[in-house]
């Protein structure tokens, strides 16, 4: 972006209210945050759309159906002008496109963005890689599957290590970019690659039969249940965030005592006390009527979910957190 004369802005921790300052000052042509924000951004628009009656409410959602219609199976690009009152009043007057990456991000939450018109960039990649592996883009017509084609640059070589029943293993990537190695550990750096010079993401995902990269959750946060199948945390969260939306959550798996299978513990932040039983028991309740995959064994409740500079979740710390609880 510097070489192309490009200006820079940053929000630091950012709230609402500083997300809202920004993008009025800086009146961005493009923005990029983790997807968590992209979450709530969504979830406030919606809310919005709902506060305008029933009458109202209703001929947006049949525009906002019409729209990605058009833009899937047409590669029409018409909500830029069916909401461009919405785009402006939210991101200024010369926003054109989004970003995001660092962790998952709903389909839901992309296919809305997506039917307002904006165009959707999301990106796969770590630090040792150094750029990203694969992403989404302008080339992509309607790019909810997926992080980006595996198969779109030939310097870049994606791979799945060990895929199970469901085609999912560890994502393995190998590149001329990639890092020479961890600063004076040699042993770290010949465990990070494998014999064949790819190196060990510790991402789970898989490929589909168009090439795209689905990331589905992290190796060492994949949570083993007592039948011996694997459930993603991501998953979990998605599963019960449809339930409870407005409702920030996380959950972790927790070995169960005797330590052969985990257990699946959801927290929740940031809830007052009288609302608690509530929340409680319609997650229970949703919980005895799924899959056992999905079933949760005990609900936490937490002031603020430890999150790094970048929104992800630190799972290991409310993995203690729970251990401690018992």
């Amino acid at each position: 972006m510097y070489f192309s004369g490009s200006d820079v802005g940053m929000i630091e921790n950012v709230t609402a209210t500083k997300l809202r300052t920004g993008l009025l000052e800086y009146n961005p042509h493009i923005f990029s945050i983790v997807p968590k924000v992209y979450d709530l951004m969504a979830q406030k628009m919606k809310e919005a759309i709902r506060e305008k009656g029933v009458a109202v409410s209703t001929i947006i959602k049949v525009l906002l159906a019409l729209s990605g219609f058009a833009r899937k199976h047409l590669n029409i690009r018409v909500g830029r002008y069916m909401f461009g009152s919405v785009i402006k009043k939210a991101f200024g007057d010369n926003f054109w496109g989004l970003g995001t990456g660092a962790s998952l991000c709903s389909k839901e939450t992309t296919k809305f963005f997506l039917n307002l018109g904006f165009e959707w960039a999301n990106f796969y990649a770590l630090t040792e890689t150094n750029v990203p592996t694969v992403s989404t883009g302008v080339f992509d017509r309607y790019p909810i599957e997926g992080v980006g084609r595996i198969d779109r640059y030939d310097e870049i070589k994606v791979k799945i290590h060990a895929p199970d029943e469901k085609g999912i293993g560890e994502i393995r990537v190998k590149t001329v970019l990639i890092m020479k190695g961890y600063f004076r550990d040699p042993e770290l750096t010949a465990a990070a690659f494998d014999e064949d010079g790819y190196f060990k993401t510790g991402d789970l995902g898989y490929i589909d039969k168009k090439n795209y990269l689905h990331v589905t959750g992290r190796l060492k946060e994949a949570i083993v249940l007592h039948t011996g199948k694997k459930v993603a945390p991501f998953d979990v969260e998605a599963l019960y965030g449809k339930l409870l939306p407005e409702i920030n959550m996380a959950c972790v798996g927790v070995p169960a005592r005797g330590g052969q299978f985990d257990e699946i513990h959801l927290f929740i932040e940031d809830v007052s006390e009288d609302k608690r039983q509530e929340i409680k028991q319609a997650i229970m309740n949703f919980s005895g009527e799924t899959s056992t995959i999905y079933q949760i064994a005990k609900i936490h409740f937490i002031d603020k979910l430890p999150i790094t500079s970048v929104g992800k979740v630190k799972r290991f710390v409310l993995k203690e957190i729970a251990q401690n609880e018992r």
